[in-house]
Parts: C-alpha cells; sequence; structure tokens
C-alpha cells in the first residue's frame, strides 16, 4: 500500500512537473513599428573653456516618438548612471544620474547631442556627443 502510495505521489508530481515545464502559449505579437524607439550610442564628453579638462563617457538613448527619454550614462571614471528626459521636436532635456541629477538642456538633431549642463557656478559647462550612430531594431 506504502509503495503504490508513493507511486500514485510520484507519478502526480511529476505530471504537474510535466504541466509546468510545457510551453505555454505566447500572446500574438502586435506590430506597431511608431511605437519602436529611436536608439542611440554616443560618445561624449563634458568640457568647460575655462578648465584644462574634459570628462568623456558613453552614453546610450532610447527616443519614444512620444519623446520619452530614457537610457543610461557611463563617464570613463566608471559607474552606470540612469539617464532620464523629454523630447520635443529637436529640443531635448535630459537628467543624468539620481538624487542630484545632472541636468541638461539642448538639441538632438541628426543623432548629435548638444546641451548645457546646469553646474553651480560661473562657468558654462557643456555635455556633447564627440560621434554618435543611430542603432536600429
Amino acid at each position: 500500500m506504502k509503495n503504490s502510495m508513493r507511486a500514485a505521489t510520484l507519478a502526480a508530481s511529476m505530471v504537474g512537473t510535466a504541466t509546468l515545464l510545457a510551453p505555454v502559449a505566447a500572446p500574438a505579437a502586435v506590430s506597431n513599428a511608431s511605437s519602436q524607439p529611436a536608439r542611440f550610442h554616443m560618445e561624449t564628453r563634458l568640457y568647460n573653456d575655462r578648465h584644462p579638462y574634459e570628462i568623456d563617457g558613453r552614453m546610450n538613448l532610447s527616443v519614444y516618438p512620444n519623446g520619452v527619454v530614457n537610457g543610461f550614462y557611463i563617464p570613463t571614471d566608471g559607474g552606470i548612471r540612469d539617464v532620464t528626459g523629454g523630447l520635443t521636436g529637436d529640443k531635448i532635456w535630459l537628467d543624468i544620474g539620481g538624487a542630484q541629477p545632472l541636468h541638461l538642456t539642448g538639441t538632438l538633431k541628426n543623432g548629435a547631442l548638444s546641451t548645457t549642463a546646469f553646474i553651480p557656478g560661473p562657468d558654462t559647462w557643456v555635455f556633447e556627443s564627440t560621434h554618435s550612430v543611430r542603432q536600429t531594431g
């Protein structure tokens, strides 16, 4: 009796496992090309004409048709920082980082980013792309 109970329990568990492992029908994919974002990979630099240095980095952006922008930024000193923002026409604003983000405003034209960074002080800091590649798909 114990063996038949064990066999029944084992069989039930195997059926349950097989059910869990069985492929699930995926919902049909809906193609809406207008909702696909434009994706950009950029080499960037942050500089000021009054200082002898610049901060280089890389930025990946997804720009959605509704104007929402998101992605990430990696300065050469390391660390990944989230990027959020918006685009209207060719006017763009971006916030890089979390609690106290670096705020940028400017333009994104033909994949080229040209912005001013809001950094306290009398100097004007420029954050721009030095090389940009638009990715598809």
